[in-house]
């Protein structure tokens, strides 16, 4: 496994310039280093002094938060675990990997991973807060910003890791990006010309299609012709439909379906989608529903397989 770099001191000043999500009223920051070695940080209204030089971080959520805390070097001495994610692969071997879910923290367990710092991504610190799970005040905690809408997960991602010194690797990450990008595209080559693909989910009796969002983002920076609804109907960079009301996916010659396997998608109205009479379809994995760059990679990969089906 990769072992991160030394990690470094943050800068004396730093202001976050990111978009921040919609339920929050203000920018995250984080202002003037003191003498105790903390650094100012707020998110909407959660304020808190983080350490600047952290030496045991904690990650609670395995995707955004997880991606943006190995890309920033943070010295992670545990965190939330997906096994199928490309995240755990990338973390030294001494890392703690948690066993609770995430609607179900286990506050006893964070406090004896003894972390200096708490990482967590905005939608998670919000779930965490309204429900009492976890006690954000008694550990400093570092929110990531997704974006808002999370299409806008590379000028989030961005801002914040230039906002703690790591241009550096913001510049890298970036980097990184645009040649996978580069790969992903070479390889779908000419498959998807003329083509229309939708990045849909069901789940709980609903279907959706993904619309200002992470996952399409990354599509869309492929070139491809992402499906899509009327843009005044769009709730939370989506659009929820009924199995009465499936037209708009016979418009796809591709679908990248979240939880393939749900009840829902052998509904008789789904298995007559053409692109789904044709084999044309591919899961789209839950840890590629969210995240940074570091999924966003795995993510454009994925895609590039995905559109191997119409190769017939």
């Amino acid at each position: 496994m990769k072992t991160p770099h030394a990690h470094r001191t943050w800068p004396a000043v730093a202001v976050f310039a990111a978009a921040t999500l919609a339920a929050c009223s203000t920018s995250p920051s984080a202002t003037a280093e003191d003498d105790a070695g903390t650094v100012a940080f707020s998110w909407g209204d959660y304020e808190t002094q983080l350490p600047s030089e952290p030496e045991r971080v904690v990650v609670l959520d395995s995707r955004a938060a997880l991606d943006f805390a190995i890309i920033a070097d943070f010295p992670i001495v545990a965190t939330n675990w997906d096994d199928g994610s490309v995240l755990p692969p990338m973390l030294p071997d001494h890392v703690e990997a948690f066993e609770w879910s995430n609607t179900e923290p286990d506050m006893e367990a964070i406090v004896n991973a003894d972390p200096d710092m708490l990482v967590v991504s905005a939608g998670w610190f919000d779930w965490y807060r309204e429900r009492d799970q976890i006690d954000f005040d008694l550990i400093p905690t570092f929110v990531v910003d997704q974006g808002s809408p999370t299409s806008q997960w590379r000028d989030a991602m961005a801002a914040q890791l230039s906002s703690i010194g790591r241009e550096q690797e913001a510049e890298q990450i970036e980097r990184r990006y645009e040649e996978a990008i580069a790969v992903a595209a070479e390889q779908i080559g000419d498959l998807l010309d003329g083509k229309v693909i939708a990045i849909a989910g069901a789940y709980g009796g609903d279907y959706w299609l993904q619309g200002d969002t992470f996952s399409v983002s990354v599509a869309e920076d492929l070139g491809l012709t992402v499906l899509r609804d009327d843009p005044d109907t769009i709730d939370d960079g989506t659009w929820t439909y009924s199995a009465e009301n499936l037209d708009v996916f016979s418009e796809a010659d591709l679908i990248i379906v979240q939880n393939i396997d749900a009840p829902e998608t052998a509904a008789a109205a789904w298995q007559r989608i053409p692109a789904i009479e044709a084999g044309h379809v591919a899961e789209l994995p839950y840890y590629h529903v969210n995240g940074l760059a570091l999924t966003a990679i795995d993510l454009a990969h994925h895609l590039a397989e995905a559109a191997q089906l119409l190769a017939d």
